[in-house]
Parts: C-alpha cells; sequence; structure tokens
C-alpha cells in the first residue's frame, strides 16, 4: 500500500506534536525506529466506494483526500502489517458511535453531525483478531528519558497480552468517521469472530458495522449528488497546505461521445460493488448545483 506524501507526513507530525510525537501509536516508541505512517481509509479503495463516502459524508464529488491528515496514523512496521492485514482496529467510544449510526440511519442533517464533533483529538480501544493471541505488545511507559536508548531498562515497557484488555486509552487525531471505515470493514468480514471474544462490545462492534454498510451503499437514485460534477483534479481539500494535491483513489475520466455519453462503461460498470445498480455519476447539464461540502473538521484538515 502506497504511503502518504511527504507534506501529508508533515501534517500528521504536526496534529500529533503534543499527543505522541512522532512515535508509534501502539508501541509508543519514538519515530527513529522506523515508524510507517498508515492510512485507515486506503488510497487503493475502490472509486465507487469513495463516491458513496463523498455522498454520506456531504462532501463534494472527487474532493475527499486520503491523505488528509486525520486520516493518518503512524505505526512500526510490525503493526503496520497487523493493521493492513486486517488483523487489529481502533474502536471509538460508544457516544461517537451511537452518533455516526443515527447520522447514517436517520440522514441527520450537516449542522447536526458538525455540531457533534467539535473535538480535535479522540479516544480508542485497540480491538484484535484472535490470530493475534501469540502476539505480544511491548509499550513503552511515558518517560522523561525520550531519546536515551542505553538508559532503557525492561521496566520502561508495560507488557500486554491478547485480548489486550488492559491495553490503556489510546488518544489520537485521527478522526473518527475514517476509523469507523477502517473497522467496519475488518469487522464486516469477521463479525461473528468479534461478537464471541468480545460479548461485552457487542453493541458497539454492530453499530459500527451497520454504519460502515450505510456509508458504503449507493445513494437514492435521484438525489441532486448523482448529477453534480467532479471537482477539479487539483484541489485540495486540507486547508494548512497549499503544497499538496489532493490524492483522490480515482482513474482520469475519459472523455464519450455525446451519443453514448449515458451508457454505462466497463471501468464504471466493473467498479461498482456487488449488488448495486450502475448509476451515471457524471451527467453532463444538470440545473442542480454541486453539493456543499460538510466542514465538520477536524475531519479533512
Amino acid at each position: 500500500m502506497s504511503p502518504p506524501r511527504s507534506a501529508a507526513k508533515r501534517r500528521v507530525d504536526k496534529a500529533t506534536k503534543s499527543l505522541t510525537g512522532t512515535k508509534c501509536l501502539i508501541e509508543n516508541t519514538d519515530g527513529h525506529n522506523q515508524v510507517q505512517y498508515v492510512h485507515c481509509l486506503p488510497p487503493t479503495t475502490n472509486s465507487s466506494i469513495l463516491d458513496f463516502l463523498e455522498y454520506h459524508w456531504n462532501l463534494d464529488r472527487g474532493t475527499l483526500n486520503v491523505d488528509s491528515r486525520e486520516n493518518v496514523i503512524r505505526l512500526s512496521p510490525k503493526f503496520q502489517y497487523l493493521f493492513e492485514n486486517k488483523l487489529m482496529f481502533l474502536l471509538p467510544e460508544p457516544h461517537i458511535i451511537n452518533l455516526y449510526y443515527e447520522a447514517a440511519t436517520a440522514r441527520l442533517t450537516p449542522a447536526q453531525r458538525r455540531a457533534s464533533f467539535p473535538e480535535r483529538t479522540y479516544q480508542y480501544r485497540l480491538i484484535a483478531h484472535p490470530y493475534m493471541k501469540r502476539v505480544p505488545i511491548h509499550r513503552q511507559r511515558d518517560s522523561s528519558i525520550e531519546n536515551d536508548d542505553s538508559a532503557l531498562v525492561f521496566t520502561d515497557f508495560a507488557f500486554h497480552s491478547y485480548p489486550y484488555d488492559r491495553f490503556p486509552v489510546i488518544v489520537s487525531h485521527v478522526h473518527p468517521r475514517y476509523v469507523i471505515y477502517n473497522a467496519g470493514q475488518k469487522i464486516s468480514r469477521n463479525c461473528r469472530t468479534y461478537l464471541e471474544e468480545f460479548p461485552s462490545l457487542a453493541l458497539d462492534i454492530l453499530g459500527v458495522k451497520d454504519t460502515y454498510e450505510a456509508w458504503t451503499s449507493a445513494p437514492k437514485y435521484n438525489d441532486p449528488f448523482l448529477e453534480t460534477k467532479m471537482a477539479p483534479q487539483d484541489v485540495d481539500i486540507d486547508s494548512d497546505s497549499n503544497a499538496t494535491r489532493k490524492r483522490r483513489a480515482r482513474t482520469k475520466p475519459q472523455k464519450q461521445n455525446p451519443q453514448t455519453a449515458n451508457r454505462p462503461s466497463k471501468r464504471t460498470t466493473k467498479d461498482q460493488p456487488r449488488g448495486t445498480k450502475h448509476y451515471n455519476w457524471n451527467i453532463t447539464g444538470s440545473s442542480h448545483p454541486p453539493v456543499k461540502s460538510d466542514k465538520m473538521r477536524g475531519s479533512e484538515v
């Protein structure tokens, strides 16, 4: 999976300066130990799914930036592998899961959603697949000796074993909607397993799963969003960066013959998730204005 661009990494470093610095989110080890920058919403995500997310998140079409600083966390290579291979995820607090579940199922207004998330940092719980039963976590305790490895002793590390129920609460800048997408995708593949392993978290697990499935479903056929054009390809949704173009996992639009413009192309038909209808996302001559972006930030900065 391709890493974030250099400017995106700098934005992550800026956002986490007062939190974890340049440390791994799980092991709490410093950045010189080959910490990697990892996406929650992968840049390889199917283009149709990105369309659906923009619709449900009230963003202009084509403006979802996967290199947003609030979509990127830092992990050591070991935990990057486990995270990207769907063996672990972060679980938001119950009240945040409930708010997003209600928004996804009851279609709350953008103003209601923005009012729900004034924070710039969020708390998460580490959840792991039972395949990680033989994977210990050695987390470095907070210490005033940050960069002197020669002074480290074994008591500077806390040992955690599966199911990591004593693992500390993770405080991060990463936004809940990216986390819910990531967790929901993993839960959907192994829902029964997670419900059996974590019965006390059943409501939260199901809430994340249902929200993810709502977000990745096609919008209503007659919604004005379907008639909006793609945003310009050089728009940067990160307000604190003027140097990095937005990164959208979408192939360049191809020129179409006006006589065949409304026909489903092989590419768009192939990109549609199984079980969904084909929609023409680039209808020309629309009289509808573009859907206004939900600034709901911290989400895209």
